[in-house]
């Protein structure tokens, strides 16, 4: 039998407001429980494809979105695409009253924020959709979309910022989230998802230095090398002019800290990140942007309009300097 490497997805993704109008959360689609038969798959990367027809769909995430009069209750909406693009009439609407998905809408729960990639290896795209206090939701993608199944996850309690990868290189689906029971909080490593959300076994993956704290996590395989390494947010609790994005690369049991390397005179803290290939090569890159936002970094922030940064992946994980 060939070897399964996890398919993690490079997404189509927005995050809509609150007053955002994608589509009326009466649209969703009922799940109808029946599991997808499971095949290999030996793509690493590929993109979002929740149907697997080949091309690629775009999820949008509304979590502070109403449902039936429940305020930021939040629900996602998927948009298929097709030869020609995406078309804003064809979308599915998924939220905690869809029939099928664990749990109901409430209100300030704020279903919708979302990781993609194949989770049971079989074929088709999954979502990780995270349920405010409760446990993150895995949509399974199938022949018509996610419209398949639903389960509850079950690794670690209730974290924030999933991130979902194989962090171990043995080809089966691991979930990265972050745990801020304590002040400074860790990243905990849920390992070997099942396809009915069931975990093989957990561990802490990274622990904060006591002065910044982990605020969120992105899952890519920078260095190509088949493990997933970790893009961290960080903060300060008592600084809002503090944090930064390190990079962790994976070991297989483990994470190095590695300096993600920009052109000179590139301020990297307080930016938003995106993961994809700007060059067409294998390795994935990273795209950093910034606005002033009126911290007092601003002050020898090189651009007073803001600015856009990128760090290209390669083999030790970032282009050498």
């Amino acid at each position: 039998m060939p070897t399964s490497r996890l398919r993690t997805a490079s997404a189509v993704f927005v995050t809509l407001a609150a007053t955002a109008t994608a589509a009326p959360v009466t649209a969703a689609p009922a799940f109808s429980g029946t599991a997808v038969a499971a095949a290999p798959s030996s793509v690493v990367r590929q993109p979002v494809d929740f149907n697997g027809d080949g091309y690629e769909d775009m999820v949008a995430s509304v979590p502070d979105g109403t449902v039936s009069g429940i305020k930021k209750a939040g629900y996602v909406v998927v948009h298929p695409g097709d030869a020609k693009g995406i078309n804003p009439a064809r979308h599915q609407v998924i939220n905690q009253n869809t029939p099928g998905v664990p749990g109901s809408a409430a209100a300030n729960a704020r279903f919708g924020g979302s990781a993609p990639a194949d989770i049971d290896a079989d074929g088709y795209t999954d979502l990780l959709v995270s349920a405010g206090n409760g446990r993150p939701i895995i949509l399974f993608g199938g022949k018509s979309g996610l419209g398949t199944r639903a389960a509850e996850f079950q690794g670690h309690g209730q974290s924030q910022g999933e991130a979902v990868g194989d962090f171990d290189g043995d080809g089966r689906a691991d979930v990265a989230g972050i745990d801020n029971a304590d002040w400074a909080g860790k990243i905990v490593l849920s390992e070997n998802i099942g396809a009915d959300g069931s975990v093989g076994s957990t561990r802490t993956a990274l622990t904060a230095d006591g002065v910044a704290t982990y605020e969120g996590v992105q899952a890519a395989d920078i260095n190509n090398d088949g493990k997933g390494d970790l893009l961290v947010t960080t903060g300060c609790n008592d600084e809002p002019d503090c944090g930064g994005t390190p990079l962790y690369l994976s070991t297989g049991t483990g994470f190095t800290h590695t300096p993600i390397v920009t052109a000179p005179g590139t301020y990297l803290n307080h930016a938003s990140v995106t993961v994809g290939s700007v060059n067409g090569d294998a390795y994935p890159d990273l795209v950093f942007t910034r606005q002033p936002t009126g911290l007092d970094s601003d002050v020898d922030f090189p651009s007073k309009g803001g600015a856009v940064a990128v760090a290209l992946g390669g083999p030790k994980g970032r282009t050498p300097p």
